[in-house]
């Protein structure tokens, strides 16, 4: 059973990592009361590795689950957004253990920023949804 078109799959793929960049850049501006418009050289880097890795997440794991969830019937928003919040955590868990190697330190990883992941993995999931037409309640059509 197949609900999802995959033009509208198609353009939640582009659209949200940027949206999900848009974002952070706003709400950089909103912590920094900076009126501005500029945005730090660190922070733009960032932004182009937090693209990358966004990209990956919904190309290696959004993209099949939803495949999975419309084929069974269960698509709706709340499992995708569980699923990206879970992939979000272990995603950004990797990144930390990454990049403790390279620079190498080493340390138990805190709890705050396995928690971060998975709010960034839940919001770019949620956007992801609702740019794919994924209903909002399950066994509802979205009208």
């Amino acid at each position: 059973m197949t609900t999802l078109s995959p033009s509208r799959v198609f353009f939640a793929l582009l659209a949200t990592p940027w949206i999900f960049v848009a974002t952070a850049v706003g709400l950089d501006q909103l912590a920094r009361g900076a009126a501005s418009g500029s945005v730090s050289g660190g922070f733009t880097l960032g932004l182009w590795v937090m693209l990358l890795i966004c990209y990956a997440g919904l190309i290696f794991f959004a993209i099949p689950l939803l495949w999975l969830l419309d084929h069974k019937g269960w698509a709706s928003l709340a499992p995708l957004v569980l699923a990206g919040a879970v992939t979000g955590s272990v995603l950004y868990a990797a990144v930390l253990v990454i990049l403790g190697h390279l620079m190498e330190t080493s340390g138990p990883i805190k709890a705050t920023p396995i928690l971060f992941g998975a709010g960034v993995g839940a919001y770019a999931a949620c956007v992801f949804g609702l740019l794919a037409g994924v209903r909002v309640r399950p066994g509802r059509p979205n009208e």
